[in-house]
């Protein structure tokens, strides 16, 4: 059965098989990975570059939630709109 929009979720790729490619780590592309984990070199080069949001790391089992709270909403929005670019 499709949806109003026309999306058929027959052709979606199950969670656990989204494995992300731009780097070694063979592990789930998820926003937790992307955002604050991958050690590609073009990811790393974006936290460095926004190293003013990764001034208070979490040590919360809810470490995506707690960075994506952060006051600076518009630094928050070029780093991920820069790491979808990156990803992309």
């Amino acid at each position: 059965m499709s949806s109003v929009s026309g999306n058929n979720n027959n052709n979606r790729v199950p969670y656990e098989l989204r494995i992300f490619t731009e780097c070694n780590w063979h592990c789930v592309q998820d926003e937790e990975h992307v955002l604050l984990d991958c050690p590609s070199a073009e990811l790393a080069n974006l936290r460095v570059k926004h190293r003013r949001l990764f001034r208070s790391p979490s040590s919360s089992s809810n470490r995506l939630r707690d960075f994506m709270s952060q006051t600076d909403t518009k630094g928050l929005a070029l780093y991920v709109h820069e790491c979808l670019e990156c990803c992309a």
